[in-house]
Order: structure tokens, then C-alpha cells, then sequence
């Protein structure tokens, strides 16, 4: 004990000892740092997922994410793409998916129709974390367009088994309801903040003819304000036509969903 005491003494002493304990203060520290993600996983640098409904350019195809389910259970996935061509002639589209540390899933594509596409990918592993989906015109995977989930944003079900085609396109039209859903209720909020716009434009006006001018100069200015806000509010008003008529279609359609998904499902929604 006697000989260790005296040996650490003797390294204290030294010149490059502040050195050394400088360089395994900074080892110790870069070694957390590293192993941060395995005693931290929730700290993952996820890629940002997929937005639904977001358009994206697949060859002739305008292509947009509106449903990924995941159900742990099954360790399946099922993603249902909405897709419209612009052009005269179809293509032909290619799909893959990767898991981040376990790579290649496979990918097969239960229901094509000239609109949407429904894909399902089975044996998830269990400690999955982030998956990317591929879809494209070519097998080439750098012209492919990525779509992307992860664990903790992935929408989970408990049970995805396989359904004939009529089962699928409830499921797509489930999907298109939610999409109508929040577009109808953009369409409110952009009508409600209209609606204030025009409650506010019309108390300013008011007080612009109320207000007692002491000069010239200060009277054309507030008769200048007045002609802006008057042609805002009309401007105003006719925006809110329109959008009253895009919310009315979209009840409409919404209601034509309900409808079609009842005779498919036999369930009220």
C-alpha cells in the first residue's frame, strides 16, 4: 500500500500531470457523448416524417401520403398513397422501404387503383425505429422519392389483417374523410379570422367618422384610411363567398364518404 501511495505521489509531482488528467476528462467525456443514444434512445435525431397530404413528383404522378398505420401485434404496416397523373399515359411504379438499423423490408402492393395505391409491409422488427418508404418510376433509389416514420409519430392500430378490396377502399375512404376533414377546418379558421378582420375594419371606420379633424391635412388622411378599409371589407367579403362555397362542397363530400363508407361497413359513423 505503502509503495502505491509513494508512486502516486510521484505521478502528482510531475510537470504534465495537470495534462494528463486534462485528456481523461475529455476521453471520459466524448465516450458519453457517444453512448449518449444507447442510456438516452429517446434523444434519436429522427428524420422529420412524412406530412399527409403533401404533394410530391413521382414521374407522370402527383403523389401524396394519407394514412400509415402500424400495428405492433401484427408487426405489420399498411400506408395508403393518393395519387393523380397529369399527363396522357401511366407508368409503372416501383416500391421499397428500409428500416434505419435493419434494413430492407418488403414492400407489396395489396391494392393499385388509377388513384390511390394501398402497401403493405409485414415482419416490422420489434425494436424498429425509423423506417423510410421508396416509391418511384424506376428502381434507381437515388431518382426515388422517401417518405419516413418513426416509432414515436407512426399512427398505431392494434390489428391490420389482410381485407379483400372492398375492405381496402373503405379504408382509402376513411383516409380521404380525414383529409376533408382538415381542410374544412382550414377553410373555418381562415373564414372565422376574415370575419374579425372585417368586425375590426369596421370599428376603425367608425371612429375615422367620428373623430373631429382640427386640419385639412389630418381630414384627407382619415378620408384615405376610411376608402382603404371600405375596399378591404369588400374585398374581404367576397373571399368569404368563395370559401363559404369550397366549405359547402366539402360537407358535401364528406357526407357522399359517410355514405359510401356505411354501405361498405354496415357501421354509422
Amino acid at each position: 500500500m505503502e509503495e502505491w501511495k509513494e508512486k502516486l505521489a510521484e505521478i502528482r509531482r510531475q510537470k504534465n500531470f495537470p495534462v494528463w488528467c486534462f485528456v481523461a476528462l475529455l476521453f471520459f467525456g466524448y465516450t458519453v457523448f457517444l453512448t449518449s443514444r444507447i442510456w438516452y434512445p429517446q434523444s434519436q435525431d429522427y428524420i422529420r416524417p412524412t406530412t399527409y397530404y403533401e404533394q410530391h413528383q413521382v414521374g407522370v404522378y402527383q403523389i401524396a401520403l394519407t394514412d400509415w398505420k402500424y400495428s405492433q401485434k401484427d408487426r405489420v404496416m399498411q400506408v395508403i398513397l393518393e395519387k393523380e397523373n397529369r399527363e396522357i399515359l401511366d407508368e409503372k411504379l416501383y416500391f421499397g422501404a428500409m428500416e434505419r438499423t435493419k434494413g430492407e423490408l418488403k414492400v407489396e402492393a395489396v391494392q393499385e387503383e388509377p388513384d390511390y395505391i394501398i402497401l403493405r409491409m409485414e415482419g416490422i422488427p420489434e425494436d424498429w425505429k425509423e423506417i423510410s418508404l421508396r416509391v418511384g418510376n424506376t428502381e434507381n433509389e437515388e431518382n426515388m422519392t422517401k417518405f419516413y416514420t418513426n416509432v414515436d409519430q407512426v399512427e398505431k392500430t392494434e390489428h391490420l389483417g389482410r381485407k379483400d378490396k372492398e375492405a381496402y377502399h373503405a379504408d382509402r375512404l376513411l383516409a380521404k374523410k380525414r383529409q376533408t376533414e382538415q381542410e374544412l377546418e382550414e377553410l373555418q379558421e381562415n373564414m372565422t379570422k376574415l370575419l374579425q378582420e372585417n368586425e375590426d375594419l369596421k370599428e376603425k371606420s367608425e371612429e375615422i367618422r367620428e373623430k373631429n379633424y382640427l386640419t385639412e391635412d389630418e381630414r384627407k388622411k382619415g378620408e384615405e384610411t376610411l376608402i382603404r378599409a371600405e375596399n378591404q371589407i369588400k374585398l374581404n367579403e367576397e373571399t368569404l363567398e368563395t370559401l363559404e362555397e369550397e366549405a359547402a362542397e366539402k360537407e358535401n363530400y364528406m357526407e357522399s364518404l359517410n355514405t359510401e363508407i356505411r354501405q361498405i361497413t354496415g357501421e354509422e359513423l
